[in-house]
């Protein structure tokens, strides 16, 4: 330390002020960076030991530790609180309909500081070398599915929040973090979103419903179903009103019947008292009532299995698509805008329908 502090003091006799201070600055940093990381995850422990209690003998830390420069399993994941920031307000949403969410959203975090408590303990002891044990059948089964029910309550709340919500986040890291000590075959099993299709795998060309290349082929051109219950969410009765014309005129199967909506709530409650729900829903993400995001988590969380397609101007990037198929859709069909002023749209949706239904039955995808 003295050998730097002369050199310092030296150089800096012999520059001009300006320059005195940058070398000083970098001498200096140079000289203690070595250390700093050392020094600090010192002080960490001397606050995490004197915020310790004692538990059967053993020393168990409570309360917050500093946050390091490299972050542990423990110090990254453990003896946290979370505290929910706020959900993304849905498009057009009734006053009903976002005091539903945020209810929904505060009780799940609520669930997830009850159950991080619980596994806080066990996580800690399973962290360190000396007090791990392997797990016995029955104690893996009691702690897998506690973590698949929380990685279920987590799932439902997806569609209706900030998918950067850090709470939301955090809960989610929490949760595949105890997986993996649990069981590591447990990852596997709650990767996979709740809502995607089970049996298939997001592929970008199939979920933006591109035809096959080439040739289409007579099955391709056999695919639309001949019978169909179908229901349409849009909010420009342009576009609704230019859907049921080309019905009228025999540009839509003979045997579909079509409702169209322009309010979510009421395609909502429709299909869940229904005794014959629809077979196809084709919904815009942004329309009155809560959109297509809110109808579509809802309709799955109550065990609608029916095909749901986004429409939307939204273009078809990957990041768009995999959101939509983690939230429950079967594909998308981009909309450009003023598409409800063009005569032929209707066509166009009916091909990017028969291109659906083309995959499913080649891939057998099943809800």
């Amino acid at each position: 330390m003295k050998v730097v502090a002369v050199c310092a003091l030296a150089l800096g006799l012999a520059l001009p002020c300006a320059a005195q201070g940058n070398v000083i600055k970098k001498i200096t940093s140079e000289a203690f960076e070595k250390n700093a990381s050392q020094l600090l995850r010192q002080r960490i422990r001397i606050d995490v030991l004197n915020k310790a209690r004692i538990v059967q003998g053993k020393i168990l830390p409570s309360g917050k530790p500093v946050a390091a420069p490299y972050l542990n399993d423990i110090e990254r994941h453990l003896f946290k609180s979370v505290r929910p920031r706020g959900i993304s307000l849905l498009e057009g949403a009734r006053a009903e309909q976002v005091a539903e969410v945020l209810d929904r959203y505060h009780q799940t975090m609520k669930q997830f500081e009850s159950f991080r408590k619980e596994m806080d303990v066990f996580l800690y002891y399973q962290s360190k070398p000396l007090e791990r044990h392997t797990l016995s059948s029955a104690e893996k089964s009691v702690w897998s599915r506690k973590i698949v029910e929380m990685h279920s309550q987590l799932e439902r709340l997806k569609p209706f929040i900030f998918s950067k919500d850090p709470a939301y986040q955090a809960a989610c890291e929490y949760v595949a973090y105890a997986a993996q000590v649990v069981d590591p075959l447990l990852c596997g099993a709650i990767s996979r979103p709740m809502y995607a299709s089970p049996g298939r795998v997001y592929k970008k060309s199939e979920f933006f419903l591109h035809a096959p290349r080439g040739k289409k082929s007579a099955r391709w051109n056999n695919s639309l179903p001949k019978q169909l219950r179908v229901a349409i969410l849009n909010d420009e009765t342009d576009l609704l009103n230019n859907f049921l014309w080309m019905q009228q005129m025999g540009g839509v199967p003979a045997g579909w019947k079509v409702r169209c909506y322009t309010d979510t709530e009421k395609l909502l409650q429709d299909v869940l008292r229904a005794a014959e729900k629809p077979d196809l829903i084709i919904t815009d993400l942004i329309v009155p009532g809560g959109g297509g995001f809110y109808l579509t988590g809802m309709l799955r969380d109550a065990g609608y299995n029916g095909t749901i397609l986004a429409l939307t101007a939204f273009t078809e990037k990957d990041r768009v698509g995999r959101r939509l198929f983690e939230s429950g859709f079967d594909g998308m069909i981009f909309c450009p805008l003023n598409w409800e002023y063009d005569s032929q749209w209707g066509t166009a949706v009916l091909e990017k329908v028969r291109t659906y239904f083309y995959y499913r039955q080649l891939y057998g995808w099943k809800r």
